[in-house]
Formats: C-alpha cells, structure tokens, sequence
C-alpha cells in the first residue's frame, strides 16, 4: 500500500472493470464452442490465477494453456512466468501450446526409461493414437552414461509404444545436455 494510498478509492472501479472483462472473455469462449456444438462449461474465479488453476485442475484429467499470457509482447520469455509455476505444480498433463493454431500431426517424446518419462510416454502414445498421428522418441546422452545403455533405454522405449499398438516414426540417440 506504500504510495498506493491515494489509489485505494479506485480499486472496486478496477475490480469490477476486470470483471466485465473476465465476463466478455468467457461469453466469446461460450460462443466459439457452441458454434463448434462443444459442450463447456465456464467459471471466473477471483484470486491468484496460478492457485486457482491449479486448485481446478484437481477435478481434471488434463490442462491445457496458452504458451504465453495477454501481455506476451512484453517480454521474450518463451513460455509465461503463469504457465510455467501451473506447470510445476500440476498433478495431470499438461499441454502448453502457442498462440498460432497448428494441427497436432507428430509428437516427439523424451524418454529416459524413469517412471516419469514412462508416464509421459504412455500419454504421447494415447495421443498420437487418438489424433492419427506420429510419434517420434529421443534419447539423450549424457556424460555418464554408455552409448549401450542409452541404446537399451531408447530400446526399451520403442518396446513401450509398439505395446500400446503404435510405431515408433523415428528414434533418436542424441550425446549432450538433456
């Protein structure tokens, strides 16, 4: 509140102008999928969009967010400081796209044979199935790891995707910092 004193009057205006706000948001994204025959179902919540998305995403099977936020042009940050603490705080899936469409066609995962990666996995290769898609896995060297054990991983990998009724499209085993 320090030199914000003289402001203080002003903050129901400001509140209730990025309310109106919020309301016009939701109306445009309620038309966009009725025009598509999409069922949604809206909210706006008042607090701190990374608390309250992630509070939300709790009853989600997955979370989906603008690689950027509506003041992007002002910084060169490749992904919003808002998505990326939603993202390390997430539980569920996470896809973060950018601001021009582009049809999911091909999917790169990165597999490193932890259960992390293997879950990662399993959802690039329920995607790529849903979408009629490819899947392409990478494998990355790092100095302390063999060339035979990263080729075992990556292996391993392939083995994983051909299970869930896919093929790999390409496999890559790339030396250098993950």
């Amino acid at each position: 509140w320090i030199g914000a004193e003289a402001y203080r009057a002003q903050l129901p205006a400001f509140r209730n102008l990025l309310e109106e706000k919020g309301r016009a948001i939701l109306a445009g994204v309620e038309k966009q999928c009725r025009d598509r025959n999409i069922a949604v179902e809206t909210m706006m919540k008042i607090g701190h969009p990374v608390h309250a998305i992630v509070e939300e995403a709790r009853g989600a099977n997955w979370v989906v967010l603008g690689q950027r936020g509506e003041h992007a042009e002002w910084g060169r940050e490749l992904i919003g400081s808002t998505v990326d603490r939603v993202v390390r705080r997430l539980k569920v899936p996470a896809l973060v796209v950018p601001s021009q469409h582009r049809p999911l066609r091909r999917i790169l995962a990165a597999y490193d044979g932890s259960a992390h990666s293997r879950q990662a996995l399993t959802v690039a290769a329920d995607l790529t199935r849903r979408m009629n898609g490819s899947l392409a896995l990478v494998t990355v060297i790092e100095h302390s790891h063999t060339r035979d054990r990263i080729e075992a991983v990556s292996r391993e990998g392939r083995e994983l995707v051909q299970q869930a009724g896919l093929n790999v499209e390409r496999a890559l085993c790339i030396e250098g910092a993950a």
